[in-house]
Order: structure tokens, then C-alpha cells, then sequence
């Protein structure tokens, strides 16, 4: 008896790991941890100049503001890199046309518009990238200008019906997600555990196996803290909004503090959720207590700044 609930306690808590890996996984990815240098890029601007490119990308993003364009300035020759770029960033910039251009200002036609996998929509993808090539090397000395014919042929899309009218939606990566459900998981596997490991030991007490009632006690204190501080983190994030939609160039320094304070916190969070899937003896989870106030101290500085900054 008490060897088969041995083996049914194994098996929920080796499926509780798993189910934390996956969503720990899954979490990162859409966080962009395997995104590109060029795709991390794209999920937070129109506009992405590579190294050696001589163009004022401020400037650019300006022109292009909030159409479902995005260009990508390559240094040198194009040759067959269009397709390797257009693959790379096919989920950060999806629901819009990306122009690839050289600088000769070589364009490769990238159209992932709404609708451009369905079969009676090819025409539509060939007459976007034909058209936004019109003028751009009659410019290709002056790149800002080609940017300006880019925005020009792309608003002939729209009123052609081709492009979508509707401005891109623009967001940093959802680490704010990643919290949310973390904290809201912590919670749910936290008290899940909590109610098995009692029933754990009421069988461990019927069999004359003690249990250590203090562990579970802090097992549950740690869950909670985590879970409060997942909110906190949450606050933060919300008002780092605007740091995050600023090119990194252009930010102030405690912006570039704060944001730099704010992923160190997040990752030392994603960690400690990993190690609370586990299960540590007291030492241990003193520690991550310790550690998950000192993100909850740090978050609430950092909070405190931003408000009067």
C-alpha cells in the first residue's frame, strides 16, 4: 500500500515538472530568447539598420510611423540573403509587408499580410512586392528619401485594398505573460501541492512515516511570496512601457537602468519558479525566500523611481 502511493506521489510530481518545463519553454520563446539580432529588433520597430548602414533610423521609423511596413537596411549587397531575412523575422513582424533593400537599395519583397497563405491571395503578394519596388533606385544615393517612396507605395496598397489599413501593433516581447501565468501557476500547482502533500502525510502518519509539517508550512510561504512578488513585477513592467517603445539609443540612462534592473529581476524570477518545482530541503528554501524579497525590495525601488522620475 504504502509503496503503490510512493509510486502515484512520483508520477504527479515528475508530471508537475514536466508541465512547468514545458510552460517555462514555451514562455521563452515567446519572449524572444530565439529570436535573431534582426527579429528582436522587429518586434519593437518598423525600421532595422545594420551595422555599417549610414541612415538616421530615427528618422526613418518617423516616416514610416505606424503603417504594417517594416524595412530592413542591409549592409552591402543583397545577393540571397532577402529570404534568409524574410524567414528570420516571419513571426515578429507578421500582418505586415517588410522591404529588404540593399545599399544600392535592392529590395527583396517580404509580404506576410494577412491572407498570404491562402492560394487565391498569391496574385495579390506578387502585386505588393512588384509595386514597392516602383522608384526606390532612381533614390538609392539618398536612403531617407527611398524610405519616404517606400511609405508612398505602401499607402498605394492600401487604397488599392492590397495592404491593411489598420496601424501595426507594436509590443515588446510578452514577458508580461510570462509573469502573469507564472504567478497565477504558482499559485494553482502551489496550493495543488500543498493539498497533496497533506494528504501525504495523513497516509505517512497512518503508516508511521513522520512528516516535517514545518517544510510544507514554507513551502507554502515561498509560493505566496512568489506569487505576490509575480505581481509586483507585473506593476513594474506596465510602466516600463514607454522605455521599451523608445530606440535603446534614444533612452536616458536610468531608463536603460531600470530596464536592465527589470530583466535581471525577471530572470532570477523564471529561476526561482524552476527551483520551486522541486523539492528542497529548509536551507533551501530559506534561501529562495531571501532571494524572492530581495527581487520584491529591488522591484519596489525601481517602482518608487519611475513614479517620480
Amino acid at each position: 500500500m504504502a509503496a503503490q502511493r510512493g509510486g502515484r506521489r512520483g508520477l504527479s510530481e515528475i508530471a508537475l515538472l514536466v508541465v512547468c518545463l514545458v510552460l517555462g519553454g514555451v514562455a521563452l520563446w515567446g519572449a524572444g530568447v530565439l529570436d535573431s539580432a534582426i527579429a528582436r529588433e522587429v518586434r519593437v520597430s518598423n525600421a532595422y539598420v545594420e551595422d555599417g548602414v549610414e541612415i538616421d533610423e530615427a528618422e526613418a521609423e518617423q516616416i514610416i510611423g505606424n503603417r504594417n511596413l517594416v524595412v530592413i537596411y542591409l549592409d552591402g549587397e543583397l545577393g540571397s540573403r532577402g529570404s534568409d531575412v524574410c524567414d528570420a523575422v516571419s513571426s515578429a513582424a507578421a500582418g505586415s509587408f517588410v522591404a529588404i533593400v540593399d545599399e544600392q537599395m535592392r529590395m527583396y519583397g517580404c509580404s506576410l499580410m494577412p491572407g498570404e497563405d491562402e492560394s487565391d491571395e498569391f496574385g495579390k503578394g506578387y502585386v505588393a512586392e512588384t509595386t514597392m519596388r516602383t522608384g526606390i533606385r532612381s533614390v538609392a544615393d539618398d536612403p531617407i528619401q527611398a524610405t519616404r517612396v517606400l511609405a508612398s507605395n505602401f499607402d498605394g496598397l492600401v487604397r488599392a485594398g492590397i495592404a491593411p489599413e489598420s496601424a501595426r501593433e507594436i509590443t515588446v516581447p510578452y514577458s508580461r505573460y510570462l509573469i502573469a501565468g507564472i504567478a497565477l501557476g504558482t499559485v494553482v500547482i502551489g496550493a495543488l501541492l500543498v493539498y497533496l502533500r497533506g494528504r501525504v502525510l495523513g497516509h505517512r502518519r497512518a503508516d508511521q512515516v513522520e512528516g516535517d509539517i514545518a517544510d510544507r508550512g514554507l513551502i507554502a510561504q515561498r509560493d505566496a511570496a512568489l506569487a505576490a512578488t509575480g505581481v509586483r513585477l507585473l506593476e513594474l513592467d506596465a510602466t516600463l512601457q514607454d522605455a521599451f517603445a523608445t530606440p535603446e539609443e534614444d533612452r536616458l540612462i536610468s531608463e536603460r537602468l531600470h530596464i536592465g534592473s527589470y530583466e535581471r529581476m525577471t530572470k532570477e524570477y523564471v529561476e526561482l519558479n524552476a527551483e520551486a518545482a522541486g523539492d528542497e530541503p529548509s536551507g533551501g528554501i530559506d534561501d529562495q525566500l531571501d532571494r524572492i524579497e530581495a527581487i520584491n525590495e529591488e522591484a519596489t525601488r525601481v517602482l518608487t523611481q519611475r513614479k517620480y522620475s
